[in-house]
């Protein structure tokens, strides 16, 4: 079966006392979302799909303290237990480094 991925930008809202993602702001450009605030991180999210739509698998890049990404997208963002699901493209990392260089 043919597989489409997707990729996209999100700001995603943490709940302090538990971890928890409590919101998301999805975009298709990094530029698009602005900073993060106190409780927030930026992440990429790769999304594999078949050819009816339906989501395979997930995988998560967040944005390091230093605005760089991760090499690779991960299933988790427990790091003990993480999975590489897919290297992440380097056009993301030039768009990126683009944005961090206007900052």
């Amino acid at each position: 079966m043919q597989t489409k991925v997707n990729y996209e930008w999100d700001l995603e809202t943490i709940d302090c006392e538990y971890g928890d993602v409590t919101e998301h702001e999805f975009a298709s450009a990094r530029e698009s979302l602005g900073e993060p605030g106190v409780g927030e991180c930026i992440v990429l999210v790769c999304d594999i799909l078949e050819s009816d739509g339906s989501v395979v698998e997930r995988g998560w890049a967040e944005v390091r303290p230093d605005g760089t990404l991760p090499e690779y997208f991960t299933d988790s963002a427990c790091s003990a237990d993480a999975r590489r699901v897919r290297k992440v493209p380097q056009k993301f990392h030039d768009e990126l480094a683009r944005y961090e260089q206007k900052k």
